[in-house]
């Protein structure tokens, strides 16, 4: 997933190999999505959210229901917690599409 630096800070995004990033019509299941500080210090109020775009049979699909928490108090240095992403994946999105 690559990185996120925000000034002094180092973000590490990681999904697990274990993670299942396709879809299924009708069908909702969550997804663990690893943060990682890697910089030298701890980062408090952390905020997450999520951007999507994605087409199917010419419209926009939203597939992700929702992210939680929604806000981390404070990771601490070197320290990884887990962000859940909700996927809720409406019956007209094709077998098999992935989630990127």
């Amino acid at each position: 997933m690559g990185q996120l630096v925000l000034t002094d800070h180092v973000i590490f995004p990681s999904v697990p190999d274990t993670a299942t990033l396709h879809a299924a019509p009708s069908t909702a299941h969550e997804e663990p999505i690893l943060v990682r500080n890697a910089g030298p210090a701890p980062i408090e109020h952390v905020y997450v959210s999520h951007r999507e775009r994605y087409i199917a049979h010419d419209r926009h699909v939203e597939l992700v229901r929702s992210v939680r928490p929604a806000a981390i108090a404070k990771i601490g240095t070197n320290e990884t917690v887990t962000v859940a992403v909700n996927f809720q994946i409406p019956h007209y999105v094709k077998n098999g599409a992935q989630v990127r």
